[in-house]
Formats: C-alpha cells, sequence, structure tokens
C-alpha cells in the first residue's frame, strides 16, 4: 500500500508539472470512455435488448425476389398478401406496412412526421397493447371501414402535445385532413431497419387490391406458428410463388 501511495504521489506531481501532457491524457481517456459508451449503447439497443413484442423469435420479414433482374428484394404487392394469408398455412398471421412522410399542422408549428400504414392486425400480430386507448380493429383497413383514425406514439404525444391525456378521441390535422386519436402506443416501439414511427394509420385497401397487384411499396411482416422453422417457413413461401 505504500508503495502505491508513493507511485500515486510521484504520478500526481509529474502531471501537475506538464500541463499540457495532462490534457492530452484527460481527452484520450474521456474520448476512449465516451466511444466504449456510445459503442455499447448502439450494440444494447440493437442486438442485446430484445425487441419489445410479443416472442420476437417467431416474427419473420417477407419479400420477393427477382434475381433475374437483379433484384434481390421487392416490396410487396397487396394480392400476394392476401393470397399469403389465406394459404400460409405454416403462419399464424401476416401483415402489411409503408412507411409515409405526412405534414402535422396546429398546436404547434407544422411538422413533417414519420408515419405508417399499415393494416389493422399489425399491433396484434407484433403482440404490443396499446395502453392508452385502443388498437386499430378489424375491417377499419378496408376501404370506407372507418373514419380517419390515427394511433400516435409516446414520443409524440409527449413532445408535441405534452403527454395531455385530453388528446385521446381529439382530432389532428395530418395533410390538412382531420384525424381522430383512438390509441396512444407506448414507448420503442421501432421496426428493424426503420427506427420509430410517430403516427400509425390503417391503411384503405379495396375488395379488388385482394384480387391483383393494385398497390405496391408495402414491407410485410409474418407469425410463424409454434415450432416452425424460418427454413420450414421459406420453402413453403417459395412452393407458393
Amino acid at each position: 500500500m505504500e508503495t502505491f501511495l508513493q507511485d500515486f504521489r510521484f504520478s500526481l506531481r509529474t502531471l501537475v508539472k506538464h500541463p499540457s501532457t495532462t490534457l492530452i491524457i484527460v481527452l484520450a481517456l474521456a474520448l476512449g470512455i465516451g466511444a466504449n459508451t456510445a459503442i455499447f449503447s448502439l450494440i444494447n439497443a440493437v442486438l442485446l435488448r430484445p425487441l419489445p413484442y410479443e416472442n420476437p423469435d417467431r416474427l419473420v420479414a417477407v419479400w420477393q425476389t427477382a434475381y433475374a433482374r437483379g433484384l434481390a428484394r421487392i416490396p410487396v404487392g397487396t394480392g400476394d398478401f392476401y393470397y399469403w394469408k389465406e394459404n400460409g398455412k405454416l403462419f399464424e398471421d401476416f401483415a402489411l406496412f409503408r412507411d409515409l412522410e405526412v405534414n402535422i399542422t396546429g398546436d404547434g408549428d407544422p411538422e413533417s412526421i414519420k408515419t405508417a400504414e399499415v393494416t389493422s392486425n399489425f399491433f396484434d400480430l407484433l403482440g404490443v397493447r396499446v395502453p392508452v386507448g385502443r388498437s386499430f380493429r378489424p375491417g377499419e383497413d378496408q376501404a370506407g371501414g372507418a373514419e380517419n383514425i390515427v394511433i400516435v406514439s409516446e414520443g409524440l404525444w409527449k413532445q408535441r402535445y405534452g403527454g395531455d391525456p385530453s388528446l385521446l378521441g381529439r382530432q389532428i390535422t395530418l395533410d390538412d385532413e382531420g384525424y381522430t386519436v383512438v390509441g396512444i402506443l407506448p414507448p420503442r416501439q421501432r421496426l428493424p431497419g426503420l427506427g420509430e414511427f410517430d403516427l400509425f394509420i390503417p391503411a384503405q385497401l379495396t375488395n379488388e387490391d385482394r384480387q391483383i397487384q393494385m398497390r405496391f411499396g408495402y414491407s410485410a411482416i409474418g407469425r410463424l406458428k409454434p415450432g416452425v422453422s424460418e427454413g420450414q417457413a421459406l420453402a413453403q413461401l417459395t412452393a407458393m410463388a
């Protein structure tokens, strides 16, 4: 212990005598600690912390390919989506979503907001419970199935509306149209590769969308049935295609 104290006092005197060297050492330590903290935070968020969904190991992304045309990943069309739902026996269900940018006005400065257009089963498939208000109901993603409704993220609720509970049931203006807030989501609702969305609105699909590829540009997620491997699911979808 005495030797350690002597070494410590000697090091301290040396640092005091050479302030420029001391500053460089402190800066190097600060940068090293900061970089390590940032890297750990990223790894913790992306790799270590589980996705905030029910049984996330059974969730899969589904897309199409056309390697002959050099396309490794093609956005999903509505006709294929409904075909998978009706014939994908190894899946509990499929859901569609696509990202949009909408302008929100009122209750503050106009702002461009990252929005997801989703099928009505989107949150049920993920296993996400809406703690304030409700989720989308079956049929609300069909054309004429519901008035303009929206589910708001907790982040936007707190940032733009100060966490005011009276926002539920109120109308907000998106792209100059009124939307009624029916739910407020719990935090950390992220989609891998896409990050967080601030608003969720139901798709407005038609009967024609069920029969043919009326609309493209969607991403699809599926939930495997218990005990089904990704390889089995891929083989079935490949055979269907």
